[in-house]
């Protein structure tokens, strides 16, 4: 489900974010070329062990990131909130 563009720049979760430090031609940038969505509860949005299709930064809601644990049972690592950044790490 794809919604209009939130600015960057004005972005109320940016404080938190790591995304605080860029320079608003930065930011500017950013919003102009992004993509956002908008994802139900309990929708995937990416896999473990898959790529993910860019970097996520959640603007509003919860975000459960997990993995598969040795016995097959998912085990939750965080929790990612608004101003966090997700799909960067290995």
């Amino acid at each position: 489900m794809k919604f209009t563009n939130p600015d960057c720049l004005n972005c109320s979760s940016r404080a938190n974010s790591l995304l605080s430090c860029c320079r608003a031609s930065e930011l500017s940038h950013l919003s102009e070329t992004k993509s956002c969505f908008a994802y139900k509860k309990g929708q995937l949005i990416f896999h473990e062990g898959g790529k993910p299709s860019g970097l996520y930064c959640i603007n509003s809601g919860k975000i459960k990131i997990a993995k598969l644990g040795s016995d097959g049972k998912e085990q939750i690592v965080r929790l990612a909130k608004p101003g966090d950044l997700i799909g960067y790490r290995a």
